[in-house]
């Protein structure tokens, strides 16, 4: 599918699921959403969300740290380890600020937070590799760097200041694969801004990659295992798990991104 059709999807489920669940309790007129992800995440648009509920009459602000490519547990080490400059800003719709201030001086009722999974559910220092440093691990607080320990942690630190908080998991969705030529190497294509590797619009099959296969740890970063179903089936029954107060309180959803594309492609290749 092409970027124009994701962006829609994700500005559909973001404003349907948002506002009408992430709300301070007994209302709907007033969400204040913290998304913290990546390039995925950012097809959201968060800069665009007050006006859209102005549209609809109602208060949604929006604050957003998302980087290209970053795991959850590079924004949460970029989180806390960003509490101690203060100059490192933040946007949000009540001004680009120190990023204390935005998260201190503002009522946020909703997290969102978008595991890029390549990471996996779970992973040690000692399957980091040049990833992790004892520096990482100290921040961060803990020895485990996938998407479960990421997301309670940011969700505990931002529990502390803002105790009605709800969480959010972004989900997110299968990336094209890459043609390989018959010499076995990546093909590239002309873009606007030059040479670039050459998605396989064409022969990728969405909807297999996303129905049918199943996570695989073992595979670490290959194989795009993370970016299915299953993967976000099991990250959201662990966050269950360890949040079992939260999930009880109705307050642990799934934004279920990569569910709509699905459903929009079975539409799509049906005519």
């Amino acid at each position: 599918m092409k970027t124009p059709t994701h962006i829609i999807a994700v500005l559909i489920v973001a404003a349907t699921t948002l506002a009408a669940h992430a709300a301070a309790p007994g209302s709907t007129d007033r969400v204040s959403a913290f998304y913290i992800g990546n390039w995925m995440q950012e097809s959201s648009m968060p800069f665009f969300q007050p006006a859209l509920g102005k549209s609809a009459g109602k208060e949604w602000n929006a604050a957003s740290m998302a980087g290209f490519r970053n795991t959850l547990y590079m924004n949460l080490y970029g989180f806390k380890e960003g509490w101690t400059f203060k100059d490192r800003s933040t946007w949000s719709s009540f001004g680009v600020k120190p990023l204390k201030e935005v998260f201190t001086d503002n009522a946020w009722n909703a997290l969102v937070v978008q595991p890029y999974g390549w990471m996996g559910l779970h992973r040690s220092t000692s399957e980091m590799g040049n990833w992790a440093n004892q520096e990482l691990a100290t921040v961060l607080g803990t020895d485990d760097f996938g998407d479960v320990a990421s997301i309670v942690g940011m969700y505990e630190f931002f529990h502390k200041q803002h105790p009605d908080i709800e969480l959010l998991v972004f989900q997110s969705w299968p990336e094209l694969e890459i043609k390989i030529g018959p010499d076995g190497t990546p093909l590239k294509e002309e873009t606007a801004a030059g040479p670039d590797l050459a998605p396989d619009r064409e022969g990728f099959d969405y909807v297999k990659h996303w129905e049918t296969v199943r996570y695989q740890p073992e595979n670490k970063e290959k194989g795009q295992s993370w970016q299915t179903r299953d993967y976000s089936e099991r990250l959201m029954k662990e966050l269950a798990d360890r949040l079992p107060d939260l999930a009880k309180a109705g307050k642990l959803r799934c934004i279920p991104v990569g569910e709509v594309y699905n459903a929009l492609e079975k539409k799509i290749r049906a005519g």
